[in-house]
């Protein structure tokens, strides 16, 4: 039972993470955005 509830945790904890990681990384190339090709900052945006 417990092993369960710790796989189950671990793995809500892991994609909490890598949202919250993907959210930084959207953000910062949001901000970074001053001479990037529009078309080149739509695929970077698209692939995070």
């Amino acid at each position: 039972m417990y092993k369960k509830l710790f796989n189950l945790m671990v793995l809500m904890i892991s994609v909490l993470t890598l949202n919250l990681l993907t959210g930084f990384i959207t953000n910062y190339i949001i901000n970074y955005k001053t001479d990037i090709n529009p078309y080149k900052f739509t695929g970077i945006a698209m692939l995070t």
